[in-house]
């Protein structure tokens, strides 16, 4: 165990280990803190760095394993996060909240801290690794683009978020950059069939169901708010919440920014405008807010929509007019300019798009012969089958496109990335 500033850390596999007694100034002048160098040295001497993972605005991220661990000297299942305390963007009070929030979050959805190393210049946070990457290629990589299989990861990440916000976490920049995914989807594999088994006996739904864990990451922007005065709780959460007006730093990523962060006047309900343009973004592969929405004029409105609410910014992209009226829906509902009318995490989950698909969510539509569907869409009394083979088109349709623009996006980060490892070996060959 060592002490740093006013916090102990215990160096333990499990962050539930992590100590967050405070000591007093009289309790450290009686011990004999360690030097950074010292720290630094400890961490060397139990972790090996890899590859850069990634590099932000404040921060590089790099993939690490236990020094020890010689069975697997290719396996790196941590990430550390290396936070330098002399960037413009890292100032104590925001270090010191994402330390908290990483030490209060146990969700199968979040990312986990293992243990926490700090020096005077550097924080060194070690994490768990998301195997798989990061969630844009996952979407790129499926392989099958449907609106079933963003259900099931989008349900995951409402999950995930609907956990932070009950711990009084604000993200603040929730984007497809901050979501990883722990494991690549689980192709059909026909070698699972025996000699006496024959293939059409795999259960095929089984087979081609996703199995991606999302993971919500980077809390380096977001807020922990102070404990809220008890207020009446209904089926969509507290009362108070979509009123929560507490925050007012002007932190995140422009192009997923509630219209109330920019008044600068806002609270949890602004993940919740994040989230709905990452809906969108999945489900077409395009930006919703390439630049900030501008309320439409009266004049405007009565010439150009006849009086009638004007067509928004990413109602006009060409995947918007592909979506099931279902998916359509619940985005805009999130999508709401006023954070009283937006949808709630609770709400979200309670829409349609979620509720009105029977059997669990996977990759196909259908998952039982003997279904009907209870869509909107679709409220004829049509047999599963007659559903599958249409909604089966329909899907490969609507999706293929925006999976091609996601795989765009993907190839030109990974080009980006080449770069970054190309730049990071340059810079330790001229030391």
């Amino acid at each position: 165990m060592f002490v740093v500033s006013s916090t102990t850390y215990k160096l333990s596999p499990s962050c539930e280990n992590i100590s967050h007694d405070s000591i007093t100034g009289k309790q450290q002048a009686g011990r004999k803190l360690p030097s950074s160098f010292e720290i630094r040295e400890q961490f060397v001497r139990k972790y090996a760095l890899g590859r850069i993972l990634g590099r932000g605005a404040s921060a590089e991220v790099y993939e690490a394993r236990l020094i020890q661990d010689s069975t697997s000297p290719d396996v790196y299942p941590f990430a550390v996060k290396i936070i330098r305390r002399d960037n413009r963007m890292n100032d104590s009070t925001t270090m010191e909240v994402e330390l908290e929030i990483l030490r209060r979050v146990n969700h199968d959805n979040v990312i986990r801290l293992i243990e926490v190393y700090e020096t005077q210049d550097s924080l060194y946070l070690v994490m768990e690794r998301a195997q798989g990457g990061d969630l844009l290629t996952a979407l790129a990589n499926l392989p099958s683009y449907t609106e079933s299989a963003v259900r099931e990861v989008f349900r995951q990440l409402l999950e995930a978020v609907r956990y932070l916000h009950s711990l009084g976490i604000v993200h603040r920049d929730l984007k497809l950059d901050n979501l990883l995914f722990d494991n690549l989807p689980n192709y059909p594999n026909k070698q699972v069939a025996s000699d006496e088994t024959d293939d059409e006996s795999i259960d095929e739904e089984a087979s081609n169901r996703s199995t991606i864990s999302v993971k919500v990451t980077d809390f380096g922007l977001s807020a922990l708010l102070p404990e809220e005065i008890p207020s009446s709780r209904t089926m969509f959460g507290t009362s108070s919440e979509k009123k929560d007006k507490r925050l007012t730093e002007l932190w995140g990523t422009t192009e997923y920014f509630a219209p109330e962060v920019y008044n600068r006047r806002y609270g949890r309900q602004a993940d919740v405008w994040a989230l709905g343009c990452i809906l969108f973004e999945m489900l077409t592969g395009e930006i919703a807010f390439p630049y900030r929405e501008t309320p439409v004029g009266i004049i405007e409105r009565i010439l150009f929509h006849g009086g009638s609410k004007p067509i928004r910014v990413f109602e006009r992209k060409a995947g918007w007019k592909k979506l099931s009226s279902e998916a359509k829906s619940l985005i805009k509902k999130m999508l709401k300019t006023s954070p009283t009318k937006r949808f709630s995490i609770a709400e979200c989950l309670k829409h349609p798009w979620f509720t009105g698909y029977s059997g669990s969510p996977s990759l196909k539509h259908v998952s039982s012969a003997d279904s009907v569907r209870t869509c909107s869409t679709c409220r004829s009394n049509t047999t599963a089958d007659d559903n599958e083979d249409e909604m089966s088109k329909f899907d490969e349709v609507v999706l293929s496109d925006a999976q091609k623009i996601l795989k765009e996006r993907m190839n030109r980060r990974q080009r980006r990335y080449v770069n970054l490892l190309a730049e990071v070996a340059s810079r330790s060959s001229s030391h």
